[in-house]
């Protein structure tokens, strides 16, 4: 028997079309992660300053480059295609 889809007897009428995944809020997530790591590496350098220890060159680049690079993937991630 034929039923116009259109119609809300039909029997695929009432199966509830779900939205196609988007894919930008697990990136968020991992932007939101990587940018933690960048600021625990800023409060680790900023106890350092506080102790007046001479600050460590490798942190100091770590904390820069996880930055830049969370920065990076942001802008991906909002302007970037879908």
């Amino acid at each position: 028997m034929f039923y116009p889809k259109s119609l809300p007897w039909h029997p695929t009428a009432r199966i509830k079309k779900r939205p196609a995944p988007d894919f930008r809020f697990a990136a968020m997530r991992i932007i939101v992660g990587i940018f933690v790591v960048a600021a625990l590496g800023g409060f680790i350098l900023f106890s350092f300053h506080l102790r007046r220890r001479a600050l460590p060159v490798p942190i100091i680049g770590i904390h820069g480059f996880v930055a830049v690079i969370a920065f990076v993937v942001l802008l991906v991630a909002i302007f970037g295609r879908t």
